[in-house]
């Protein structure tokens, strides 16, 4: 699992992350208010232990935000 960028006409597919191997997932991709970079999560084996990660719009600079393995929840509030 990757994400990937697409403009909404559906062209210019263009896979931002690059885990293969089936045990690393990356996904819920969220973008920056100024376009610039984008939030997701990483798993690992998706036993819920989850990683926070950042990167540049263009998929380069992947930078983890989290301390390692943290339990990640997707509330309505910070």
């Amino acid at each position: 699992m990757n994400v990937y960028a697409i403009r909404p006409d559906g062209t210019g597919l263009v896979k931002l992350t690059h885990s293969t191997g089936g045990t690393v997932h990356d996904q819920a991709g969220a973008w920056s208010p100024d376009g610039r970079k984008i939030a997701f999560k990483r798993c690992s084996n998706c036993n819920g232990d989850q990683m926070i990660y950042t990167m540049n719009a263009d998929g380069a600079h992947v930078k983890e935000l989290t301390p390692g393995d943290v339990p990640v929840s997707w509330g309505s509030h910070p």
